[in-house]
């Protein structure tokens, strides 16, 4: 999945809360086993989000980090 906000509202915890509401929705469908996610290197916002919403960084690539979050 993919998210963005828009500057006027960074920092305020919306990004978290959409995160953490995407992943409830998620753990509701037998059927979805994993979440993953993809952040820049340098995007440490992205990278608190996905952490607070207890995703773990599983691969890297030159710019990218990969996430995941096992719903089993």
């Amino acid at each position: 999945f993919g998210y963005g906000v828009n500057i006027a509202y960074e920092g305020q915890g919306y990004t978290t809360r959409a995160v953490a509401c995407l992943v409830q929705w998620a753990t509701q469908d037998a059927n979805i086993k994993r979440l993953i996610a993809e952040t820049n290197r340098t995007n440490i916002a992205s990278i608190r989000v996905l952490e607070k919403n207890g995703f773990r960084c599983y691969a890297t690539s030159e710019n990218s980090f990969w996430w995941e979050l096992m719903l089993d």
